[in-house]
């Protein structure tokens, strides 16, 4: 009889605590989760890092 309730309140424990372990946005683990990004997004940061280094090329030292 013990060993069922100890067993009940281990399960009831262990499902309880799911959410408490879900994917958290906040958790700097779940954000490094790849997305694609979109042709507009990848043309965009082409042409941001095209802009960097045309400016890093100017500098003098």
């Amino acid at each position: 009889m013990m060993k069922s309730i100890v067993a009940i309140a281990a399960a009831a424990f262990a499902l309880g605590a799911v959410p408490a372990v879900a994917a958290d946005m906040m958790d700097p683990w779940s954000q490094m989760l790849v997305k694609p990004m979109t042709p507009a997004e990848t043309a965009q940061l082409k042409a941001e890092r095209d802009a960097a280094k045309g400016k890093w090329a100017t500098m003098t030292p």
